[in-house]
């Protein structure tokens, strides 16, 4: 069940989709959610920028401003419909058993990144979030075990993060989220 907790919550997140951290809570549960949904939305803000970094290394990008820019006029809803139908979506199939959700977890990974692929590529079109679903299962066929092992790769540093009471995820997320944008990157070619 722990290893199961590793893949289906965010690290932060994601890896995509789930990138609202379920494992950050204080002593009110609301208080809790919301400070999740926020940070989540911060880390896929990160993510975008990390992509766009990646895209064109010589581009200047301000880090700080890249991390605020999910809650743009452009992004935020989208983000978060495509976040929560994915998360939803997962979360009925791990209802039938733990492993088909897992799978779909992995499946529906890169449903965000698509969404902003889609939306900077037609900033005026109307973006059908179950498409960008449907476009990240289709797109995961045949390489969920490279992501399932490219997460796995990261079990050992987080294992030692854990020992520092956290402390050493202040430079494991980042690097965490820099090869899981590299693995979408490679996938979309």
């Amino acid at each position: 069940m722990a290893l199961t907790a590793l893949f289906m919550t965010s690290d932060f997140v994601s890896s995509g989709s789930g990138s609202f951290p379920s494992n950050m809570s204080s002593g009110n549960s609301l208080t809790g959610n919301i400070g999740s949904f926020i940070v989540g939305l911060i880390t896929l803000g990160i993510s975008f920028t990390t992509l766009d970094w990646l895209r064109s290394k010589d581009a200047d990008f301000n880090a700080f401003s890249g991390a605020f820019s999910v809650f743009s006029k452009r992004y935020f809803v989208g983000a978060v419909i495509t976040e929560l139908l994915a998360g939803f979506f997962t979360v009925l199939w791990t209802l039938l058993f733990i492993i088909p959700g897992l799978i779909k977890s992995f499946s529906y990974s890169q449903a965000p990144f698509i969404f902003k692929d889609l939306t900077d590529a037609h900033p005026e079109a109307d973006i059908n979030y179950l498409d960008c679903i449907t476009k990240s299962r289709e797109l995961m066929d045949g390489h969920k075990f490279r992501f399932f092992i490219l997460k796995l790769s990261f079990l050992g540093w987080d294992i030692l993060a854990g020992f520092t009471l956290g402390v050493g995820y202040i430079w494991l997320n980042p690097y965490k989220q820099a090869a899981y944008m590299g693995f979408y990157a490679d996938l979309v070619g």
